[in-house]
């Protein structure tokens, strides 16, 4: 009855199995009884909690294998067994050789003046955010899930209601967090009394975007700071960029996140039965692609990362899945024709759209529901994309639980404007899309005064 875990220590990603004894060791050592190195036994006699790690007042249901995941967990995302040095060097060289692919001067160079004036003008809503970030340690960071220095992850745990809030209805605490104004940015509670019986919780995987060249993991820490608000876990991977790696290896990497998010869903607290896999921009795109390869694997007979009822849902928003008609488009707004052929290697064969069009039934038949979101001001990718995507999986018998085209919203609308304006009507939906029975879900204050949040549209390049 032991799992088999992997055992990393923070100075290291490298995998180390452990083995019977090692395992057992290791879980008698966070079972015990008393408060030495602050691990205490809870009432449950089940879960485990750490002063230094996960205390019990800020994450429920703490197991021993999410407390060891947790210790392999550091702020610092490099790698130790690679080094300061050589991944400065790395990060460097991949620099260089980016701009020589996109060439200089150029209208990328432009652009990226640009998005830094729309960073400086959102400062206000992404310092609370980012801070809460660095300092929770609901927040497991830099969670390694493979060899490449760009093979880490985040994790949002959900946070425990406080003991006086536990049986206040959801608008009193509403009417409770809209009294502590400011403050509330920094502890938004959640709605949901089930949290505090121990109950699994959903996961959501969400593949950030970024044109496939400045994706991160930390983009989306404003919405995973409202999953985990909303009882949800929240897993942010990163995936190596152009031209650290091609499309191709992009997909492989959000496979190979994916993988470690499905086999590690009971350790982190999550419900196996309700994982969904997210992505925006770049990340819809990705995440597509590696839906189709999955099923398109399992139906010929081979060895998928992932079987069918593993992913309950798709969402995609704002995504690129026609990526030969979007090339023109891309060149246009500074991302040379050049470096996207590069990039993609085949485009043809890139194209989520294209891909779907051709699969078997027997693959169509494994591919999860489908809901996707896009924006009809979105200037970057447009939305026919989204349109296109719909018809074709419509085409394929590929079941489409939802198309939502945002009137009057951009690119990033959705994902950053909305929320700093304190008007996040996508992240509702999303929230009680993955977890059935939450009404009036928490979201963040207000951050940006509606002038200064109209500024950013205008200036954001995306």
């Amino acid at each position: 009855g032991v799992p088999d875990l992997r055992i990393r220590g923070w100075r290291g990603c490298g995998s180390l199995r452990a083995g019977p004894t090692e395992r057992a060791k290791m879980i008698a050592r966070l079972s015990s009884v008393g408060t030495s190195g602050g691990m205490q036994r809870l009432s449950s006699g089940e879960n485990v909690a750490t002063d230094d790690v996960l205390p019990e007042d800020d994450v429920i249901g703490a197991t021993p294998q999410l407390i060891e995941i947790s210790r392999t967990a550091s702020l610092n995302p490099i790698r130790p067994e690679v080094g300061l040095v050589k991944t400065v060097s790395v990060l460097w060289s991949a620099s260089k050789e980016l701009v020589w692919w996109l060439g200089m001067p150029g209208l990328w160079a432009a652009n990226f003046i640009w998005l830094l004036l729309y960073v400086i003008v959102m400062l206000p809503a992404f310092i609370p955010v980012f801070f809460y970030y660095v300092l929770a340690k609901r927040v497991v960071k830099n969670v390694c899930y493979g060899p490449s220095i760009r093979h880490q992850l985040d994790i949002y745990l959900p946070e425990r209601i406080p003991h006086e809030e536990a049986n206040c209805t959801p608008d009193q605490i509403l009417a409770k967090a809209k009294a502590r104004k400011g403050s509330c940015g920094e502890n938004v509670y959640a709605y949901n009394k089930e949290r505090e019986d121990g109950r699994k919780r959903p996961i959501v995987i969400f593949v950030s975007g970024g044109a496939w060249i400045i994706g991160y993991k930390l983009w989306p820490f404003m919405m995973g700071r409202v999953f985990q608000a909303n009882g949800v876990i929240f897993v942010s991977p990163d995936y190596r960029n152009f031209p650290q790696g091609t499309a191709v290896n992009m997909v492989a990497d959000v496979t190979k996140a994916v993988k470690w998010v499905l086999q590690h869903a009971e350790d982190i607290g999550g419900d196996p039965s309700n994982i969904t896999l997210m992505g925006q921009s770049a990340g819809a795109h990705l995440t597509a692609l590696a839906l189709i390869n999955a099923a398109e694997k399992e139906a010929s007979g081979g060895q998928p990362p992932w079987r069918q009822g593993d992913i309950a849902r798709f969402v995609g928003i704002s995504g690129p899945y026609d990526i030969v008609g979007l090339i023109p488009a891309m060149h246009k707004r500074g991302l040379h024709r050049r470096v996207l052929q590069a990039l993609m290697e085949d485009p043809i064969k890139m194209s989520p759209i294209v891909r779907v069009h051709a699969m078997p039934r027997a693959a169509a038949d494994l591919m999860p529901p489908v809901s996707l979101y896009h924006g009809t001001a979105d200037a970057t990718v447009p939305y026919n994309q989204t349109e296109a995507m719909a018809e074709a999986l419509k085409s394929a018998h590929v079941q489409l639980d939802k198309v939502v085209l945002m009137v009057g919203k951009s690119h990033t609308d959705p994902i950053l404007e909305d929320p700093a304006g304190g008007e996040d009507p996508l992240m509702v939906d999303l929230i009680e899309m993955v977890h059935a029975g939450t009404s009036n879900p928490a979201i963040l204050p207000r951050r940006l005064p509606k002038a200064m949040q109209a500024l950013a549209r205008w200036l954001n390049p995306f």
